[in-house]
């Protein structure tokens, strides 16, 4: 499934991404840590900002009348 078969390469170019045919040992072990150490600091700063957010207590609004449409259910609402 990919591409023929794998030819010689020189050893000594180094790309971030891993390179030719990159399948890097413990892979998965490293991804697990990652996502761990990942979710363990993202707790530790949402339980930080909690504790130091001020939360202010809103008051309700001043009680205002607001006139309501008297018309029926079976009225229009157009106005001709």
């Amino acid at each position: 499934m990919g591409g023929g078969r794998r030819f010689p390469f020189p050893k000594y170019v180094w790309t971030p991404y891993g390179g030719w045919w990159a399948d890097p040992k413990n892979w998965k072990r490293n991804t697990a840590f990652v996502m761990i150490g990942g979710w363990g600091i993202s707790a530790i700063m949402y339980y930080f900002a909690e504790k130091n957010t001020l939360h202010y207590a809103r008051e309700a609004p001043p009680y205002q009348f607001i006139p309501v449409d008297q018309r029926g259910e079976g009225q229009s609402n157009s106005h001709h």
